[in-house]
């Protein structure tokens, strides 16, 4: 076999187990990351928006956002419109440990204003609120032993 033959032989075969690299975006895979990536932007109606996600919403999802949002958020807001959102859809229901674990984050023991506040927010950006939402405040009022703030 000739030099050139073989040169371009080998030339060919080594270009053909190169693999093509393509660069694209990475995308988020953890549901949890993906509402909490959504949370941080604060659309107004936030409700309306997170059901579009689309991510798997269940009990680990849910404790990871409202751990990080009782950290970074000194409102407390977001995350407990989160919670109470998380909690009247269909696929998915607070257990009373989700309830507590809410109340401890928020510290709505120590700061039962935050309810008021969680009211107030859903009436400045015009969200209409259920039945099922009022019931999720309640059981956090109840967990939390807030007869006032629950009247």
């Amino acid at each position: 076999m000739s030099i050139p033959l073989v040169s371009r032989f080998l030339s060919s075969s080594i270009r053909a187990r190169n693999p093509r690299f393509s660069f694209t975006t990475l995308a988020v895979t953890n549901p949890a990351e993906k509402y909490w990536i959504h949370l941080e932007r604060y659309d107004p109606n936030i409700e309306k928006t997170l059901t579009g996600i689309g991510a798997k919403l269940d009990s680990s999802c849910v404790k990871e956002v409202i751990k990080k949002c009782s950290s970074t958020n000194p409102s407390h807001i977001t995350g407990l419109r989160f919670f109470i959102w998380a909690g009247i859809q269909h696929e998915y229901r607070h257990s009373s440990y989700m309830y507590n674990l809410a109340c401890k984050l928020f510290r709505i023991n120590q700061n039962p204003n935050v309810i008021r506040d969680v009211i107030e927010a859903y009436t400045l950006d015009i969200c209409a609120v259920n039945v099922k939402s009022f019931k999720i405040v309640l059981n956090l009022c109840k967990e939390a032993w807030l007869v006032d703030e629950a009247l």
